[in-house]
């Protein structure tokens, strides 16, 4: 882990976790980001250097081991995350940073099983590419 790695866990919200993250639709990589997925009220976020989200556990499904894709028949790759109520087809695979894997999983396992307070506002992750001026995160990659 580097200096920059470290910097972006604080440990003033929630429980962290620094994790790689890909954003999976229609079978097609459209881009990767770092950055820290956190766990607080209920609700699981991402902020990233180009890229953030926040969703309840009913908007997502972990995958388990040796679960294909419905289409393709292709088995989901280790820490898929089924975007439930996405217009197509689309997950994250978030993969926790060297050192993280335990506590990563133990605090998903929990959060499949807690509610979001009744006010919280989630946002999706992005589901097409983009590129801004500043941050040309979302380029297409290969396929999944």
């Amino acid at each position: 882990m580097t200096a920059r790695d470290q910097a972006l866990v604080d440990g003033g919200f929630g429980d962290q976790f620094p994790v790689e993250l890909a954003i999976v639709v229609q079978a097609n990589t459209i881009g990767v980001d770092r950055g820290v997925l956190w766990f607080a009220d209920g609700l699981m976020g991402f902020s990233g250097s180009a890229a953030s989200f926040v969703l309840a556990s009913s908007d997502l499904e972990p995958t388990e081991k040796g679960r294909h894709h419905p289409r393709s028949g292709q088995p989901y790759p280790a820490g898929a995350i089924l975007l439930k109520r996405a217009p197509q087809e689309a997950y994250v695979v978030i993969i926790p940073l060297k050192g993280h894997e335990a506590g990563y999983e133990a605090r998903l396992k929990r959060f499949e099983d807690e509610s979001p307070t009744a006010d919280a506002e989630r946002f999706w992750p992005p589901l097409h590419c983009y590129v801004t001026d500043d941050a040309p995160f979302l380029e297409p990659a290969v396929s999944a």
